[in-house]
């Protein structure tokens, strides 16, 4: 059995969810099992990747960004800039569309 991938982010408010990537950078395949870690508490929440988008910063759609994180992409990417420096000076961004199991 494969080990899952670890994504350090993540706390879903429902059974799918989206999770944001650096792009160039590591991402699960589709069908992999993943491991997302909230730093802040220490929560896991185990889930199977579904699917993915890839987007460049400058075209993500405003509507996904405000549907999915309740915030515009400018301040999403400053944010997960802010936070996690594997985003940082990254053209492109992939969000992984999660179901937890």
């Amino acid at each position: 059995m494969e080990d899952p991938f670890i994504i350090n982010q993540g706390r879903p408010a429902s059974r799918y969810f989206t999770i944001a990537v650096s792009h160039p950078g590591g991402s699960p395949a589709i069908g992999r099992r993943v491991v997302c870690r909230n730093l802040k508490d220490n929560t896991q929440v185990k889930a199977i990747c579904l699917d993915y988008f890839t987007f460049l910063w400058a075209e993500v759609p405003e509507s996904f960004c405000l549907l999915n994180y309740g915030v515009n992409s400018l301040k999403l990417k400053n944010a997960l800039e802010d936070k996690f420096p594997d985003f940082r000076g990254k053209d492109y961004v992939r969000f992984l569309l999660l179901e937890a199991i």
